[in-house]
């Protein structure tokens, strides 16, 4: 069989180079291989029918009224302890149904439904609809292991911002909201401009206001202002009485993660203790491992000895989560020095980097000091 490349079929076919490789990745051209880093394309394939074009797509309509009740509705939700399904089948709007359920796969790690989810949302144009399907998939593709896709989805949410015509408040709050999850979280680069988007974020209600209280926590958390970052996280864990159970878990993992930073293992361990109550009642075991960086140690203490199965399954996600954001952040900033440090390596050099010395190291990921030097010395090799 004679093939073409992906750059000649996107030629052919008349869309991005990156729009085939989504192609080919989602499995949509007959006959596409692998070669090497790129694809091969035969000549003779087709160009797969754009989803938003079927008829068996369907419409979307949202309340253009009630903009926020769209986004990110479990999230936002109230709902008691192990019955978040249950909350999610009462809602009787079809829509924030949906994206509730694109949520929960997401947070149990079910990537495959949040993909068929997110394939009904393709024709959508509304942004709340939008952002929120983006938002989810951009993790879940990355924990997945599509870098390439979930790489393309982020640009997308960029492209979503910058080109929006409604200039209202609550877009402009959606907007700064999802710009600085996505740049925060994925650790991508650490906007300089937090605070000029402060006045958008006040036009979110309280339930989304919380979360965005999370987002700054992490970025103070990052920057290493470990006392600020737990300021934030505990004042917003405070207003929201913990009614919002997945608003409440990270939270309380940002604080766990600047405590560790102070080497305040006790207080890491009690907010550790009240996520790991709430997350484990609904299966929600991706929100503890996509935020598990430096804080092995104290979830082997807590999580480990306690749940030993639960807490092997948590180390999974966060290995697969951890390895393809590495790929991720390689490509996205040039530096692949992340790359090619194991997870463990990876962890080791972060309590390294904030001045732990290896007996604290090892005394906090319960190794011995013989391994911790070995990891470490593995680390500056590389």
């Amino acid at each position: 069989m004679n093939y073409i490349t992906s750059r000649e079929a996107a030629s052919k076919w008349g869309i991005s180079e990156r729009r085939v490789q989504t192609y080919c990745a989602q499995g949509r051209i007959l006959g596409a291989k692998k070669i090497g880093a790129s694809w091969g394309i035969p000549v003779n394939a087709s160009k797969p029918l754009d989803p938003r074009r079927t008829e068996q797509k369907k419409a979307v309509c949202i309340d253009k009224t009630d903009l926020f009740s769209y986004f990110l509705p479990l999230m936002q939700a109230n709902f008691p302890l192990n019955q978040c399904l249950a909350y999610i089948e009462s809602l009787e709007n079809p829509i924030q149904k949906e994206l509730a359920y694109l949520e929960y796969y997401y947070y149990t790690g079910e990537t495959e439904k949040v993909a068929a989810i997110a394939r009904n949302f393709e024709d959508c144009r509304d942004l709340p609809v939008m952002l929120s399907v983006s938002l989810i998939c951009v993790f879940s593709y990355l924990s997945a292991g599509e870098v390439e896709i979930a790489m393309e989805t982020l640009e997308r949410i960029r492209d979503v911002c910058k080109d929006a015509e409604d200039t209202s408040s609550q877009f402009r709050a959606l907007q700064a909201f999802s710009l600085l999850t996505v740049e925060v979280l994925l650790r991508l680069s650490l906007p300089e401009k937090m605070l000029s988007v402060q006045n958008d974020i006040r036009c979110l209600p309280m339930r989304l206001r919380a979360f965005s209280m999370y987002i700054y926590a992490y970025y103070y958390y990052l920057k290493g202002e470990y006392t600020l970052s737990i300021g934030i996280a505990e004042t917003a864990l405070f207003m929201v009485m913990n009614m919002y159970p997945v608003v409440s878990i990270n939270l309380r993992l940002v604080a766990v993660m600047s405590y560790v930073g102070l080497k305040r293992k006790d207080r890491a361990k009690e907010h550790l203790k009240k996520a790991w109550e709430i997350a484990r009642q609904d299966q929600l075991y991706k929100v503890i491992g996509r935020n598990m960086d430096v804080l092995r140690g104290v979830m082997e203490s807590v999580i480990g000895k306690e749940s030993p199965e639960e807490f092997e399954r948590i180390l999974a996600i966060n290995q697969a989560y951890a390895t393809h954001w590495r790929a991720m952040h390689s490509q996205t900033t040039g530096n692949r020095a992340s790359e090619v440090l194991s997870n463990v390596e990876y962890s080791l050099a972060i309590l390294v980097a904030r001045g732990w010395k290896n007996q604290e190291i090892a005394d906090y990921m319960r190794m011995s000091l013989y391994t911790v030097k070995r990891h470490i010395s593995n680390a500056l090799m590389n």
